[in-house]
């Protein structure tokens, strides 16, 4: 369950406002944003590519989107939250 949070309180992310946990996989020094797990990293770049590709389909779209971008969430170097490099 997400809980929205305070600016004020230090673990609240200031891109999405929601608490974090003090531990996970990857933080972002920008936005204060925890990646509790490095799946849950993967599954949140492909939900955001999914959105890309439902709101620019192109050309081969789908490919790009199943075939494209990393499989390894170590890949992942940008926060997915505020875009800024981990």
């Amino acid at each position: 369950m997400k809980v929205r949070c305070e600016e004020s309180d230090p673990r609240c992310c200031a891109g999405c406002h929601e608490l974090m946990p003090k531990r996970g996989y990857q933080h972002c020094a920008e936005c204060g944003h925890v990646y509790r797990t490095r799946w849950h990293l993967l599954a949140v770049y492909r939900s955001e590519r999914w959105q890309y590709s439902r709101t620019f389909p192109g050309e081969y779209g789908l490919l790009r989107l199943l075939f494209g971008g990393p499989w390894r969430p170590s890949k992942i170097n940008f926060c997915q939250c505020c875009i800024h490099d981990f």
